[in-house]
């Protein structure tokens, strides 16, 4: 649907944009990118996938790594060369670069270099991750439920993040109430005023009956 295409383009078009101010490796990919919460179920996994197909359809090559805490070797079985399970070790705060997270096999398939690598992590409030891997990523985006109370725990986990990352995130704010994304789409011609709003709550509002495991 257009909403939904089109916050997406946003999106992807910050990410770049965010890329170009801040490489942490001049003009070198793969561009590493982190997606990561404060809290449980706020939609990572499902935003991240509609990013990774927004960046596949402008002819990048993305490698997704997402987390598991049971067997990867299983679960990579079943999915594609450029969606790849990590598993969370114990040592997994300790990890220092990609090769330790996950089998380089991975990373070069068929000797090719991905454009964009996306690394989701486990919610940071309630786990650990690799403190000297954060610095290696290019751009961060903290996905953040409009819903959620923001407490005490979020800001400490953040200041703590944000302490090993080279800039300041970028917030998707999942289940946003309909008004706020009213000059996003502008564009619509006022004679559709219901049907926008319908529009967005069907295609990109992230209804509650949609299940966002993260």
């Amino acid at each position: 649907g257009y909403i939904e295409n089109r916050l997406i383009e946003i999106f992807a078009q910050n990410i770049k944009l965010k890329i170009n101010q801040n490489l942490v490796y001049s003009m070198e990919k793969p561009y590493l990118i982190l997606i990561f919460s404060t809290k449980h179920e706020v939609g990572k996994t499902f935003i991240t996938k509609k990013l990774i197909n927004k960046f596949a359809s402008y002819g990048e090559k993305v490698l997704y790594l997402n987390y598991s805490y049971d067997n990867i070797n299983n679960q990579n079985d079943e999915v594609n060369d450029n969606y790849v399970f990590y598993n969370i070790r114990n040592n997994f705060s300790e990890i220092k670069d990609f090769n330790e997270l996950i089998n380089t096999k991975y990373l070069r398939q068929h000797n090719t270099e991905y454009d964009y690598i996306f690394v989701e992590i486990p919610a940071i409030i309630y786990h650990t991750y690799p403190l000297e891997l954060m610095k290696s990523f290019d751009v961060s985006i903290l996905c953040v439920q409009a819903s959620h109370r923001w407490q005490k725990a979020d800001i400490m986990a953040l200041d703590t993040l944000k302490e090993v990352s080279n800039d300041d995130p970028i917030v998707i704010l999942n289940k946003t109430e309909l008004f706020v994304l009213e000059t996003i789409i502008n564009g619509i011609p006022s004679r559709k005023k219901q049907n926008r709003y319908k529009r967005i709550k069907k295609y990109f509002s992230f209804s509650k009956s949609k299940k966002n495991n993260v």
